[in-house]
């Protein structure tokens, strides 16, 4: 096969120096093979407006797309790029991919993008498909399903489809169920004939049972989609089917009244861990996973005049990859995200989150899972203590030994050392959990009291992770005691202090992106390995200036990264520091909180160990 493209063919070094062959073209020549091979050409004829619209999904990928160090995206599966043409070895003939007809839909489109949220927002990552089914899937964008009436015509194959799956098709996939007897327990997305799409299914044998995200069945099955019913021997038994019109029942996110208006100077009051939420057992809410494209309404029990409050956040048996965004209620959600949840994983993440005027918040998922909201502290205007913003320094770090067996507990001390002043009373810690022999978690809390039932970062077997913790210390010691599930190595980081004696308040601010190097907002390209990004924070997303914005809690969020790798952010120093706020799996979405000084000049660097894209959401500013 020999193929002909438009541009230039060049050699480039990869995210790890490894060889790789790129090719440069202008963007509108770049679009004219895809669409022509993406959609027929001969649609021109009777549904123009059908190219057009392609070109622009097809232009807006292109643009959000930001998937290498040394390319925007790749050729085949990301879009198909073919190239112009192509002939095989034994033949002379180029058959064109090029079409006139689609060239000028093309044309009549120059420019034209999707955004989102609207017309100054990030250019859309524009996922698209030949066949709905009759309703388009719930977007990791704020993109909600809606139905496709044009879907269900002669012409379209992929409409209806039938697989016949042998049961021992289902017992070699999942072995550990012995002998196949059923499907049972399905849940659907809501939208749609039988309820919608498959969100999670159990299959059940004579040596047990296995719970299944809908995506993983399909994959591993080999069906069209996640949208099928069951017929035949071990038919599942349906629940009845929700209501398309609203799906979300009572977790609908409440009305639009307004827009959140500046908070005040508040101070942090810590607390021991409280469960506010959990999913699983009807905690503060009914016991059902929260659906995709659904909103928790949470009130916490907190002080009257609370602006925000400190909170961790975990997401279980989530059906797909998707994140959450937890925001004041009564306000248009904004296109932000705290939890980067993942099918298969227990993942958590820390935020501060501004309340709404009636002292609620909203927590939306991307995807139907499991969430579980732990307390951990509140601001208010008369909180008992300020914050105090270091250069992150490590407090402890146990892989100068053995590995830390189950059920250990570790006592790191918050005070003095260039950190904690004589009167702090909790303390902003990055929690690394490392090398875990198996999932687990770790709880942080004040040693003079008991452990509560709470998590404060979660780890699965054989990686490692981290999570912001706002933690109050034993008023006696100044120490926070840690308690490992599993074992694993365990380091903690200090990044401030709250007391009497500090020197900054707090101010929530509704959550805004600062950054995203997908589409270059605010630190350029996808971070390259080793290089440190200046990203100016102070009067950015209407914050004071520098001098008056010391450190800025926000949402550090990695996407796509080349290999396991982490993040670090320092007030631009001359060294940074060894330390990291951040760590995440190859070619994996994580996110935590950090609560980091700024330069002199308002500024975060931020610097990567590995290629990696990343996004930042702020949440408030210490000064």
């Amino acid at each position: 096969m020999v193929r002909s493209y438009r541009g230039a063919i060049r050699a480039v070094n990869g995210s790890d120096g490894e060889t790789r062959t790129v090719s440069e073209v202008p963007l509108e020549q770049y679009l004219r093979p895809i669409v022509a091979s993406e959609m027929s050409a001969s649609w021109a004829a009777k549904a123009a407006q059908a190219l057009q619209a392609q070109a622009i999904a097809a232009r807006s990928f292109g643009l959000a797309e930001k998937r290498y160090s040394y390319a925007k995206t790749c050729d085949l599966i990301c879009q198909r790029y073919p190239g112009a043409a192509w002939r095989s070895s034994v033949t002379a003939a180029y058959t064109r991919v090029e079409q006139p007809s689609v060239d000028a839909a093309v044309q009549a489109t120059t420019g034209i993008v999707r955004r989102v949220g609207s017309a100054g927002g990030p250019i859309a990552l524009t996922m698209f498909s030949s066949s709905s089914g009759g309703w388009t899937a719930a977007s990791t964008l704020p993109f909600p399903a809606v139905q496709d009436d044009g879907d269900d015509t002669a012409a379209n194959p992929h409409h209806r489809w039938t697989v016949t799956v042998d049961t021992g098709v289902i017992e070699r996939s999942w072995p550990a169920i012995g002998t196949y007897t059923g499907i049972t327990n399905v849940q659907r997305s809501g939208q749609g004939e039988w309820g919608g799409r498959v969100i999670t299914l159990t299959v059940t044998g004579t040596a047990g049972s296995v719970n299944l995200s809908g995506d993983t069945f399909r994959r591993a099955i080999g069906l069209r989609s996640n949208w099928f019913d069951i017929r035949g021997a071990g038919a599942p038994v349906l629940p009845p089917a929700s209501n398309p019109s609203a799906p979300c029942g009572s977790r609908e996110a409440p009305p639009v009244t307004g827009v959140q208006t500046a908070s005040p100077a508040a101070r942090f009051t810590p607390t021991v861990p409280v469960r506010l939420v959990d999913t699983r057992d009807g905690t503060g809410t009914e016991a059902a996973p929260l659906l995709s494209g659904c909103t928790l309404v949470v009130r916490p029990s907190v002080p009257a005049g609370t602006t925000a409050v400190a909170v961790n956040f975990v997401t279980v048996d989530s059906a797909a990859q998707g994140y959450l965004a937890a925001y004041p209620c009564g306000i248009e959600r904004p296109f932000t995200s705290i939890v980067q949840s993942r099918p298969g994983s227990v993942v958590s993440g820390s935020a501060i989150v501004p309340l709404g005027a009636n002292g609620s918040f909203c927590v939306f998922s991307s995807i139907t899972t499991s969430v579980v909201i732990d307390l951990t502290g509140s601001y208010s205007p008369g909180g008992s203590s300020l914050f105090e913003p270091i250069v992150t320094q490590r407090r402890f770090d146990s892989r100068g030994g053995r590995i830390l067996p189950a059920g250990t507990v570790v006592r790191v001390h918050t005070r003095g050392f260039g950190a904690g002043g004589a009167d702090t009373t909790a303390a902003s810690i990055t929690i690394h959990a490392l090398d875990a022999a198996a999932e687990g978690f770790i709880t942080a809390w004040p040693c003079d009291t008991p452990r509560p039932w709470a998590s404060s970062s979660n780890v699965n077997v054989r990686e490692s992770s981290t999570n912001e913790a706002d933690v109050a210390v034993s008023s006696a010691t100044g120490e926070v005691c840690l308690y490992v599930s599993v074992p694993m190595h365990l380091a903690v980081d200090m990044n401030g202090w709250f007391g009497p004696s500090a020197t900054t308040d707090f101010h929530a601010v509704v959550p805004f992106r600062l950054a995203d190097s997908r589409i270059g907002l605010g630190i350029g390209p996808r971070l390259a390995s080793g290089a440190t990004r200046r990203v100016q924070v102070a009067s950015a997303g209407g914050l004071p200036g520098a001098g008056t914005v010391r450190a800025v809690a926000a949402q550090l969020t990695s996407v796509a990264p080349a290999r396991t790798g982490y993040v670090t952010v320092h007030p631009c120093l001359a060294a940074a520091p060894a330390v990291s706020m951040l760590r995440f799996p190859t070619m994996t979405n994580v996110a935590t909180l950090a609560n980091a000084p700024t330069s002199a000049t308002g500024e975060w660097c931020v610097v990567s160990n590995v290629a990696t894209d990343l996004v930042i959401d702020v949440s408030g500013w210490f000064g």
